[in-house]
Order: structure tokens, then C-alpha cells, then sequence
């Protein structure tokens, strides 16, 4: 793949040289590098959140048990530090930022891109919450407290490997 677009790449790169001195650019990851050019470390609100993260309930679970899993997991990402909510963003979207916020009138389900999908699901409540960044979609079983749901997507968001649901 890298043949294919090499010329783009190098083009690229003697752009950037040319406004950012390229000793400043050789000992960063791409993950720094992606956090740079995102603006840095910034506050993800929880209310932001809120408009862009949806909740599917894929296999009839319950209104009761869905209705808690979505009360627990609010409080859980209430109580996270920017850290944690980055880590969210990264391990559901691949990126530890959200794009500007553009029209705040459209409706977060149609959002396109910005939307990101919880499907909560039967399962084994020893996994681990599943990711597609692709896809922009996390797989969460449905778990029986709310210290256990913590436990896990914490584990998750944070050993920075990631399967695909």
C-alpha cells in the first residue's frame, strides 16, 4: 500500500517539514502525532458524550436490565478523568478526540461519523467489552453490577488492544 501513495506521503511530509521543524516531529508516535494534530489533550464533557454515544438493544434484553446498564454506565463515564474518557474515545473510534461539534441540531443517530453505538448483549460476563473502530461500535455484555461493568470496561479502555465484535 505505501508504494501506491508514496508520492503523496513524501509530498506531505516536505510540506509539514516546511512550517515545523522536523527535529521536533522524529521521537513522536503516531499516536502523539494524531494528538497533536487533533488539538491536544482536551476535556471530552460528559454531555458531548451524551450526543453522540447511542445505546442498541440487539438481543431483547430486557427494559429494566437495559434501562440500568445505561444509568450505570453514565455514572461510570461521569466519574472517569480526561484520561479515561480519552481511552473510551480511543478504544470505540480509534481516536482519542471527537471532531468539531459542526451542527449541534442534527440528531446524534444520524450523526454519521461523530455517532458511536454500544450494543449491549447476552453473553459471558467475564469478557471484556469488544471494540470496531471501524464501525465505531463497542460490544458490551450486560453485566450484573455495576462495579463488575466498571471493572471490565475500565480493563478494557485501558490495555490498548483491541478486538473486533
Amino acid at each position: 500500500m505505501f508504494e501506491s501513495v508514496k508520492g503523496e506521503l513524501s509530498n506531505m511530509r516536505q510540506g509539514m517539514q516546511s512550517v515545523i521543524n522536523s527535529d521536533l516531529l522524529c521521537g513522536l508516535t503516531a499516536e502523539d502525532f494524531q494528538m497533536l494534530l487533533s488539538g491536544g489533550i482536551a476535556n471530552v464533557s460528559l454531555s458531548r458524550l451524551k450526543t453522540v454515544i447511542t445505546f442498541n438493544n440487539s438481543h431483547s434484553i430486557g427494559k429494566e436490565p437495559f434501562d440500568q446498564f445505561k444509568i450505570w454506565f453514565w455514572e461510570i463515564v461521569a466519574k472517569m478523568n480526561t484520561t479515561q474518557r480519552q481511552q473510551l474515545l480511543y478504544f470505540a473510534t480509534g481516536s482519542g478526540a471527537l471532531p468539531s461539534q459542526g451542527d449541534t441540531s442534527v440528531d446524534p443517530s444520524t450523526q454519521g461519523p461523530t455517532a458511536i453505538t454500544i450494543d449491549v448483549v447476552r453473553g459471558s460476563t467475564t469478557s471484556l467489552p469488544m471494540a470496531s473502530t471501524c464501525g465505531q461500535r463497542m460490544t458490551i455484555p450486560l453485566y450484573a453490577s455495576k462495579k463488575l461493568l466498571k471493572d471490565k470496561l475500565l480493563q478494557a479502555i485501558q490495555c490498548q488492544i483491541y478486538g473486533l465484535g
